[in-house]
């Protein structure tokens, strides 16, 4: 079954673009328009390319087989899909228009060239390229062709006239206007580009120097500036006989006379030339404020590959300084033109966002769009932040969206189900982030993450809804299928130890037991021995149940020590079978140290001096032995419990393992 070569009825909706309906005969049968096949080789290579949409390499391939297979219908599925995905590339843009153009399709080369001046509006390039298709397309007879032009030139120069590279853009602005006998406005033009910091400053001020030199004064000015100019000149000359000639009220009326002055005329011009040279003054010291800034960017244009640490650090430096500035349209366009090459690297976007959102809400949000649903859509900290960004300001339904359409583009990352999770928890929905929870159990069971969800939905269960019983089948559970998994047991048993005292005691013993039937490691053993001790000692009802964890605890530390001489002892036997060396001891006496005595002290003991031998001394100590004899319990020390308790705590969990490296 052959493909539909037109464009789906939703995109041209949606682009503005006339839909064509099927054609009928006369009996009223639709006619199905004839298609052109596409090869079997542009069918691999679209295949290959759509597997992976966002690897920019992949698309190369098919990119260069619609430049030279000339077939309408792949080039308009290639380019819609590409550059759905990369906007910013406005090579392609002009490749997509000039296949339009070439089968004659003049309203859709136009609709191509919208398209690409809506996603990348600061393209120099496609204004230029959009504008000589007008011209050339157009009839320049019409007024409204006039009208069109003239449109385009202003939305051209409102959208990237501020470019540091625009110079080519005004050059065709200001010879349009000339040649269409629009001196005034040429004139307007170009005190726009005169304020404005380009690379080619000097030329438009040499330029319009001569443009004033070679045109008159009443045909270069507006009536306004060439009234105030004319009665600047009268107020300030030593012509009386033209300062008298003034009305007396102040109506400044256009002297038909004035226009055939040469000497007046010659001092309008100088008087022009003069209030240009001190916007060009002004201009010079912005340029060459930027000037570094701008020769240090060596690729202004998009491109997949990374960009070097230089030209990063240069954009850092250069919207710092711009920043500094304050003047907000060369801000935003800085930020524009820096997105343009850095489109991949989402701190500009984030810094973007930053500086606009006490600026225009709206604005920022946009910017969070364009950075989230086209140029790095495979990048969940931006989702991360463009969500918690609607949630700061009431738009809770799609801050809950975002998330979930970031969890169906990139199922598996731990971040975004615990910020949906979290999400709910912050609305008061507990019970839908209970049930995230499970399910995200549920779907990781086999991998860290199961036990991981785990302790999070026990603790959701345990703190937020106060239900002790739930929460603890759901560690059961988890440590039944990871009966190895310490923080499981480290859970389960703070969660025991905050029970009501009544309950505890023969849960916790439980699930001390069972962790030390385990496969656990023998420091994970004892640190849940030594909080066995501790809780019996605070907590426990029976002297015998302490004794029987005190020798259990004794036993885990005398295996220890045992293990420890077993592998110091192999230690020594190979030290014993390296040579020996002699050795000299040397004693060294400290001097006598002299204190002066305060007398109103006891007199020191002097212990040099023999004490006198006691008239009776005490038999020594020989303890019973039979049959029942048992040795005294050595002394409690609770200073090790505490010190190994501080070793309870586990280490955060790594949420880094979880996430995928995008």
């Amino acid at each position: 079954m052959a493909t539909d070569w037109r464009l789906p009825k939703a995109v041209c909706a949606e682009a503005e673009i006339p839909f064509t309906t099927e054609e009928s005969d006369d009996e009223g049968e639709p006619i199905v328009p004839k298609e052109p096949e596409l090869a079997p080789e542009f069918k691999v290579l679209w295949q290959e390319a759509t597997e992976n949409p966002y690897n920019f390499n992949g698309w190369t391939k098919v990119l260069e087989y619609v430049e030279t297979a000339n077939n309408l219908a792949a080039g308009r599925k290639v380019y819609d899909a590409f550059l759905t995905r990369f906007p910013y590339c406005y090579g392609y843009w002009k490749k997509y228009a000039d296949l339009e153009l070439q089968f004659h399709n003049t309203t859709e080369t136009e609709e191509v060239y919208s398209r690409a001046l809506q996603s990348i509006p600061l393209s120099l390039d496609l204004w230029i390229n959009y504008i000589a298709f007008l011209n050339n397309s157009l009839d320049t007879t019409l007024p409204e062709t006039t009208e069109k032009l003239q449109g385009a030139f202003r939305s051209g120069a409102a959208a990237a006239g501020m470019e540091f590279r625009s110079d080519k853009f005004w050059e065709m602005y200001i010879e349009w206007e000339t040649r269409q006998g629009n001196l005034a406005r040429a004139t307007a033009v170009y005190d726009q580009v005169l304020s404005i910091p380009t690379q080619l400053y000097r030329q438009h001020h040499e330029r319009f120097s001569q443009h004033v030199s070679t045109n008159s004064p009443h045909e270069l000015l507006s009536q306004e500036e060439y009234k105030w100019i004319c009665s600047k000149i009268k107020a300030d000359g030593e012509n009386d006989q033209l300062a008298a000639e003034d009305s007396p009220s102040g109506d400044d009326q256009e002297n038909p006379e004035d226009a055939t002055d040469p000497e007046l005329q010659s001092k309008i011009k100088a008087q022009v030339l003069t209030i240009r040279d001190q916007l060009f003054l002004l201009n010079e010291a912005e340029v060459r404020k930027r000037w570094n800034y701008e020769e240090a960017i060596t690729r202004p244009y998009f491109h997949a590959t990374p960009l070097d640490h230089t030209q990063l650090q240069n954009w850092r430096k250069y919207l710092e300084f711009e920043i500094s500035q304050g003047r907000h349209e060369r801000i935003v366009t800085l930020y524009e033109r820096c997105l343009v090459a850095c489109a991949l690297y989402e701190e500009f976007w984030l810094a973007y966002v930053q500086y606009m959102e006490p600026h225009s809400i709206e604005a920022a949000r946009c910017i969070l769009q364009r950075a989230c649903c086209i140029h790095l859509p495979l990048k969940p900290t931006l989702s991360l932040h463009w969500s918690a960004f609607e949630e700061k300001h009431g738009q809770t339904n799609t801050s809950r969206s975002i998330l979930r359409d970031l969890e169906n583009l990139m199922p598996g990352l731990a971040m975004v189900r615990l910020r949906r999770v979290s999400l709910e928890r912050r609305t008061g929905n507990l019970e839908e982030a209970e049930r995230l929870l499970e399910e995200a159990v549920e779907n990781s069971l086999g991998t860290d993450l199961a036990a991981f969800y785990s302790i999070k939905l026990a603790r959701l269960l345990l703190k937020l809804q106060g239900n002790t019983e739930k929460a603890r089948k759901v560690l059961t559970e988890a440590l039944e299928r990871e009966p190895d998994n310490p923080r499981l047991h480290f859970c389960l048993l703070e969660l025991e130890v905050s029970r009501e005292a009544s309950q505890e005691e023969a849960e916790v013993l439980l699930c001390v037991e069972r962790a030390l039937k385990s496969s656990l490691s023998d420091d994970i053993k004892k640190i849940m021995s030594q909080r066995r001790l501790e809780f019996l000692e605070d907590h426990g009802s029976s002297i015998t149940s302490i004794l029987s964890a005190y020798d259990e605890h004794q036993n885990l530390l005398q295996q220890e020590e045992l293990k420890r001489e077993a592998e110091n002892g192999s230690e020594d036997e190979t030290e014993e079978k390296k040579p020996k060396t002699e050795t000299t001891v040397v004693h060294i006496s400290a001097p006598p140290v002299h204190v002066s005595r305060n007398p109103l002290l006891p007199r020191p003991i002097n212990y040099n001096t023999p004490l006198p031998s006691p008239v009776v001394s005490a038999p020594p100590y020989r303890p019973m032995m039979g049959p029942h004899f048992r040795p005294p319990p050595q002394p409690f020390s609770y200073g090790p419990w505490y010190q190994g308790y501080a070793a309870y705590n586990p280490a955060p969990w790594n949420y880094n393992r979880f996430y995928h490296p995008h």
